[in-house]
């Protein structure tokens, strides 16, 4: 086995394919979910079973801090712009649309120049070898992405035929459905305990549980779970939702709608895998996806989820 340390990023290879990326693995500075729990765990356990290539990010995702390597170089003028707004945490909108968009700002142009060559290196790594490559991304354990446990990004059929994708999924929820009925109480537990985690994260920045008062990004993921809840809850409920948007309501709404639906394994009901597009499509020569696992079942149900990840590869290598 070959290790490689990299500025940045990690290289552990043992043969040239599957490759499994996690551009997300880095430290958690300031937030802990400023980083993708658990997927280097999942990924891992994968790679043990498959052998191939994995790499992995030792950097911060924080733009001022680090890399987020699964967006598009910034240019040069802009990285060093953006810096102190970054530092400062002002501009919260101009901040949202940078963060979409590009990977890391600058203090001055070496900052930049040893950005540029950081995230150079982890792409070149990327597309080196391997006929299969697998991105993991963690999904967060909510409302909004409901019932969806792991979603399957094809690159909207660009990375890998989308039919195979979907009778692959087929087979996988019916044979683990006795898994996900197994922890269907779990998970909506741990739904629901994430969500009181985010309405005491944005009254402590905001000062109050309010939709007008949230900055775009968190009003951005609220109206996700508003959306779900509107979906799965009884109607009276989301009404008084509706009628009045506050904390004891929006609980009520979440708990309404969590008595139904069950986990499943889905195909882009939640992610487009529309991010640092550039890079990847060199790679659509190959078989490319990426899986969204949600964090409540990378560290609970690290070994199941590997299983799960590790059938679907089976059966795409297999054709059928």
């Amino acid at each position: 086995m070959d290790i490689v340390y990299k500025p940045g990023f990690s290289v552990f290879m043992n043969r040239d394919s599957p490759v499994y990326v996690v551009p997300h693995a880095g430290p958690a500075f300031e937030t802990p979910t400023s980083r993708d729990e658990n997927t280097d765990t999942v990924a891992s356990l994968c790679w043990m079973v498959t052998g191939g290539k994995m790499i992995i990010s030792t950097i911060s995702r924080k733009r001022a801090l680090g890399i987020d390597f699964n967006r598009d170089p910034p240019p040069k003028t802009k990285a060093i712009k953006f810096y102190p707004q970054f530092v400062a945490d002002k501009g919260h909108s101009e901040l949202y649309d940078f963060r979409k968009k590009y990977a890391w700002v600058a203090k001055d142009e070496h900052d930049h120049k040893e950005k540029s060559r950081m995230y150079r290196d982890f792409w070149k790594a990327v597309k080196k070898e391997g006929d299969l490559v697998v991105f993991m991304h963690r999904k967060f354990t909510r409302i909004k992405n409901y019932p969806s446990i792991i979603d399957i990004v094809t690159y909207g059929g660009s990375g890998i035929n989308m039919d195979i994708v979907k009778a692959a999924l087929k087979k996988i929820n019916r044979k683990y459905a006795p898994f996900f009925k197994r922890i269907t109480p779990h998970y909506r537990n741990a739904i629901i305990a994430e969500e009181k985690r985010v309405i005491d994260r944005t009254k402590s920045i905001f000062g109050e549980f309010d939709l007008d008062k949230m900055k775009a990004e968190y009003r951005a993921n609220i109206t996700g779970d508003v959306n779900i809840i509107k979906r799965f809850a009884d109607r009276p409920v989301v009404r008084r939702l509706e009628k009045r948007f506050n904390e004891k309501n929006f609980l009520s709404a979440l708990r309404n709608a969590l008595r139904k639906g069950r986990p499943l394994v889905t195909m882009e009901t939640i992610f487009k895998g529309g991010s640092a597009l550039t890079q990847k499509k060199p790679l659509f020569e190959k078989t490319v996806l990426e899986i969204e696992s949600d964090s409540f079942v990378n560290y609970w149900y690290p070994n199941e989820t590997a299983n799960i990840i590790l059938e679907l590869l089976k059966i795409i290598r297999s054709g059928s």
